[in-house]
């Protein structure tokens, strides 16, 4: 949505706060030159990317009750940086930490830090 509009002049910050409430305003004011197919394009495009942020705030909400209903993950939580996201995909993947060389391999198959590709 913002690249559409940024080709059409306006430009909006990278934020749900100009996702969410500058771009109904930029919508509905009649001074933007923008064509109203434009208007309608944005329009179901807002519409859509609400609906997704009310989709992961619901199965965000189920993980972090899974995640306190399960000692394993409420374990995992107390570790800085690891949430009920990561912490309910590690108890769902069942995988043994000790066959992995290192805690670097074992959180990079996670996706928690980068895969090294380095000789040294």
């Amino acid at each position: 949505m913002r690249g559409l509009l940024l080709e059409h002049g306006v430009a909006l910050a990278q934020s749900d706060v100009a996702i969410n409430q500058k771009i109904p305003r930029v919508l509905e004011d009649a001074t933007q030159p923008l064509p109203g197919l434009l208007r309608e394009l944005i329009d179901e495009l807002l519409a859509e990317w609400r609906h997704l942020g009310e989709r992961i705030s619901v199965l965000t909400g189920r993980l972090e009750v899974a995640a306190n209903a399960d000692m394993t993950a409420k374990r995992l939580m107390t570790v800085r940086g690891i949430g009920p996201v990561i912490a309910t995909a590690l108890v769902a993947k069942e995988t043994k930490p000790e066959r992995f060389p290192s805690a670097r391999k074992f959180a990079a198959y996670f996706g928690m830090v980068p895969d090294q590709h380095s000789s040294g």
